[in-house]
């Protein structure tokens, strides 16, 4: 059997002592004490712990200030039990009993300055959470508290981030999760962005009601850019309970600036590969983290890091097939200048009465593609009607109309193209009945292919022709108004309307990549 003393404040907050049976720990300020301490109110050699006949004892050497168990300051020698909370100087210790020690092995983790040494480092390396005491067996009330805080948020927080794959709500789910648990005046989550060698703030906690999601590139002023280097760069967590006092950073301005205090920061990792980090402080409180707040946020942190990683992987594989896409419509779309960029406008125009209209993030990226692939069928149209400058004849109109049907039996054939389909095929019908190639009505037509022709309309309207000039914004809102309940859904066209008149809709004009002019036909 072995225990250890488990330092809750003071200087060395966060400081774990083993104490075993191979020979008494004495705790003091002095050389003299196996394990010297930086508290001016500790003497020399201030009290001791033995272990003895499988008990443990602890002894008052004699100190100037007394030795306190439970509040009662001791005389001598008595007894001491798992739980026992032990006050000497200004630090207080809670004394833990492991039963087995195969099962945990126990590191002092004490300031170098408590060792007599210049620095007052306060950093957790290698956390090993499998010998923390979150995987401790509670054997007090008070522990019992304690592991039930902890298990109850890392299960809620593997169920959150563990099946989410949006990447946003990963990130904002772990800092609600972290700011619920640890006393902190301020966190944020960091991101690395490698490309431009830079912090991301992408959530940030400022003690409002309200969490600010802030997606700036730049570090905010009150994070110390000295205490994120060191944890990004060794991969290791740091608690530092009096920054300002803390050698290692109280040069640095943003801790001089905003009288940081308690400073937390562990990283956030995936395969062995730093991500960012989750960074918290207290402005007003020194020894406002303990050990156990760090192995429960690191403990978060290992299940968030993953999780974010995998919700990137997935953003990425995304970016990647949007952006094939839209290359593949803009190089379909380069053979005639006019209509260049009309699938780009359209989306952007769709998408925008979407959100109007409170779509899911889920249901957007759904539109997003159909609309992207709204006039793929064009492929399928002979140049001669597609490219032709000026009005089709009544037959070059009906070749014409065949493309949402070739664009739906090109697009049938993709794994998971159920959900966009009925954008594509659907969005030249009208409201009244009288559009094409199915003639379906009002609410027969879905609702993704009405919001997709009331976009494409209005680029059909502001786009100009070689017969035609494009219509002005009055014109715009004379016609649809003029349309609505005819060609347009109603509810559709009243939320458009209130875009464009609100200036949320206008015309754009949609720059080329240089590598278009490659399939530019004259």
């Amino acid at each position: 059997m072995q225990a250890r003393l488990l330092v809750i404040k003071g200087k060395n907050a966060g400081a774990s002592i083993e104490v075993t049976a191979k020979g008494a720990v004495s705790i003091g300020r002095g050389d003299e004490s196996s394990v010297p301490m930086f508290d001016p109110g500790l003497s020399r050699r201030h009290f001791t712990l033995v272990q003895d006949n499988g008990g443990f004892l602890i002894t008052d050497l004699k100190s100037t200030n007394g030795t306190y168990v439970n509040s009662e300051r001791i005389g001598g020698t008595q007894p001491l039990h798992h739980g026992d909370i032990i006050a000497a100087g200004s630090s207080l210790f809670e004394f833990r009993v492991q039963e087995d020690a195969d099962n945990e092995t126990t590191q002092i983790f004490l300031s170098k300055e408590s060792r007599g040494e210049s620095s007052k480092e306060e950093t957790s390396v290698g956390l090993d959470l499998d010998k923390s005491t979150i995987m401790t067996l509670p054997q007090s009330e008070a522990d019992m508290r304690q592991a039930h805080r902890a298990l109850t948020t890392l299960y809620k927080i593997g169920n959150l981030i563990n099946g989410e794959i949006d990447l946003q709500k990963v990130l904002k789910s772990t800092m609600d999760a972290v700011m619920s648990q640890i006393r902190a005046d301020r966190g944020t989550l960091i991101l690395i962005d490698r490309e431009r060698g830079t912090y991301e703030p992408v959530v940030v906690h400022t003690g409002v009601d309200d969490p600010a999601t802030d997606p700036t590139t730049e570090v905010r002023p009150y994070l110390s850019r000295t205490i994120l280097d060191t944890v990004v760069k060794n991969g290791t967590s740091i608690i530092s309970n009096d920054a300002m006092g803390d050698e290692r950073f109280k040069a640095g301005e943003s801790v001089i600036m905003q009288h940081i205090r308690s400073v937390m920061c562990v990283p956030l990792a995936a395969k062995e590969k730093i991500l960012g980090a989750i960074y918290l402080d207290s402005t007003g409180v020194a020894d406002a983290f303990q050990q156990n707040d760090l192995e429960l946020v690191t403990a978060i942190a290992l299940q968030a890091g993953l999780a974010i990683d995998r919700a990137k992987l997935i953003e990425d594989l995304e970016n990647l097939f949007f952006e094939s896409i839209r290359t593949i419509v803009a190089a379909l779309e380069a053979k005639d200048r006019y209509t260049c960029g009309h699938s780009e406008r359209v989306t952007t125009y769709a998408v925008e009465i979407a959100r109007a209209m409170d779509w899911t993030e889920k249901d957007l990226n759904t539109l997003n593609l159909s609309a992207l692939l709204h006039d793929v069928g064009k492929i399928g149209i002979p140049e001669r009607v597609l490219l032709k400058p000026g009005k089709l004849t009544a037959e070059e109109y009906e070749i014409m109309k065949q493309h949402p049907v070739i664009g739906a039996e090109i697009i049938k054939h993709l794994k998971n193209a159920a959900s966009i389909i009925g954008g594509i095929r659907y969005h030249h019908e009208r409201w009244d009945g009288m559009g094409y190639p199915d003639g379906l009505k009002a609410e027969q037509i879905p609702l993704m292919a009405r919001i997709i022709q009331m976009a494409d309309s209005y680029d059909a309207m502001t786009s100009h022709r070689p017969y035609r000039k494009g219509l002005t914004h009055e014109e715009v809102v004379s016609e649809v108004e003029r349309c609505k309940g005819s060609q347009f859904d109603p509810k559709i066209a009243e939320v458009f309307l209130r875009l464009v008149r609100g200036g949320r809709i206008r015309p754009l004009l949609m720059k080329q990549p240089h590598y278009m002019e490659h399939f530019r036909v004259e």
